[in-house]
């Protein structure tokens, strides 16, 4: 099999658009996320973070959204995470953090080879989105059944697993982005190119 970087060319994004939602994709995004944590989580997952949250999607070729994630970025402050732990434990002061949460990826579309990567073409539209805005750091409290999905896109777990009010034990990830930047410039690793490399025209930022 050819190496995960040069599949971009030959159609590891193919039939999916990846893009900061429009309104009418926010309200499909946010259905797509009360359907899957409602059934899987049971809870919709919905709070007043989604109003001032970028909200990143994955459409298929009928438009329709098939992954979501949203970001909160600094001037936002204080994030859900930060109701649990002190972010200057483990952040200089001068850093730009935004807090990553509710990843959700329709049912169907979850099977890797099926669907083109989708969970990997997230991770690249999240990571491309934080670079073009000055994002130096991503944290989140990932689910259990997450903390392998973020591990690809090289977020490194704090070993600190805490009880969410909502979502009970999850796990404190962090993204350093400069430092992954600068691991990943001449890096020989197919997925740590793909994810800092130049965007494909399907990936919209």
């Amino acid at each position: 099999m050819r190496s995960t970087e040069a599949q971009i060319g030959g159609g590891l994004f193919d039939g999916l658009t990846f893009k900061i939602a429009s309104p009418l994709e926010l309200s499909g995004a946010l259905a797509l996320r009360r359907e899957v944590y409602t059934t899987e989580l049971g809870h919709d997952g919905i709070d007043d973070a989604d109003e001032v949250a970028d909200h990143l999607v994955a459409c298929d070729p009928a438009g329709d959204v098939v992954a979501a994630l949203r970001i909160v970025q600094c001037h936002f402050r204080p994030f859900d995470v930060e109701r649990i732990v002190t972010l200057s434990d483990f952040l200089p002061a001068n850093r730009t953090p935004a807090e990553i949460a509710r990843f959700c990826i329709r049912p169907d579309r979850r099977h890797i080879q099926k669907d083109h990567m989708l969970h990997v073409g997230m991770l690249k539209l999240a990571i491309s989105f934080a670079r073009k805005r000055g994002v130096t750091d991503f944290v989140t409290l990932a689910l259990p059944r997450l903390r392998n999905l973020y591990r690809i896109a090289f977020f490194r777990d704090l070993r600190r697993t805490v009880h969410h009010p909502t979502w009970g034990t999850v796990h404190l990830m962090h993204l350093d982005l400069p430092s992954l930047e600068a691991r990943c410039l001449h890096s020989s690793e197919p997925m740590a190119r793909l994810l800092i490399g130049a965007d494909p025209p399907n990936i919209l930022v």
